[in-house]
């Protein structure tokens, strides 16, 4: 079972640094941004390591929020949003799927 979970966290980590390293601009997919918002609510799931967790994940998540959405302004409010106490349940990607697609489908 610990392999399976090693594997799966693995094949993430390089998934998020391919997102990182990726030069395109292209509007994610609902799942993916589905996806990251699940990952920045797991450290509900993680007594004791979670604040730890969540100072990580705000890195993270302002480096990916900015590479797919091309907004500074977004990826601040993913890093707070992942740092400060009690805002881990709100969708910053989803929403921002949501704000960002008409955008997208006029180009």
């Amino acid at each position: 079972m610990a392999e399976i979970i090693n594997e799966g966290v693995c094949r993430f980590v390089i998934q998020i640094f391919d997102i990182m390293t990726k030069k395109e601009t292209s509007l994610p997919s609902l799942a993916a941004c589905l996806a990251m918002d699940a990952v920045g609510m797991a450290s509900y799931f993680l007594p004791l390591v979670g604040e730890t967790f969540d100072a990580l994940w705000a890195v993270v998540a302002a480096v990916v929020f900015y590479r797919w959405f091309r907004s500074p302004i977004g990826a601040m409010t993913a890093a707070a949003e992942e740092l400060l106490p009690k805002t881990d349940i709100v969708p910053t990607f989803t929403i921002a799927y949501f704000i960002f697609r008409p955008k997208a489908a006029k180009k």
